[in-house]
């Protein structure tokens, strides 16, 4: 993930387009993760616009958690869904935020998206 400016986002979702999770960049250089009620923990801090962030997101649906980290740091703590969750089917990347995420200053890329699934 790239941000120029503004705000970016990795948002999953499920088959009702409930979140799961939600990854973003802020334009004062804090990267978070969010969960679907709204509390957010912090990822990394003073990200720089325009600098490449290798983002890995770990999501146990066993447990019903998630958790990231970035560049191959260390892992946050995971966060627990705010309903239960049988399946991501949908991943966004967008910029901006809110229902209508137009925000025409933002400017967002991201690159090399890879889904890997481990059984239990």
């Amino acid at each position: 993930m790239r941000v120029e400016s503004g705000l970016g986002q990795v948002l999953a979702t499920d088959a009702f387009f409930r979140n799961v999770f939600i990854v973003f960049q802020n334009p004062d250089g804090g990267i978070f993760l969010v969960d679907g009620i709204g509390s957010s923990t912090l990822l990394r801090a003073g990200a720089e616009l325009g600098t490449w962030y290798h983002l890995d997101v770990h999501v146990d649906l066993e447990n019903q958690r998630v958790r990231a980290r970035i560049d191959d740091g260390p892992w946050s703590a995971f966060v627990p869904f705010l309903a239960p969750i049988t399946s991501i089917d949908h991943v966004h990347l967008r910029v901006g935020s809110g229902l209508t995420p137009t925000l025409v200053d933002t400017v967002a890329y991201y690159d090399s998206i890879y889904v890997t699934v481990q059984e239990p």
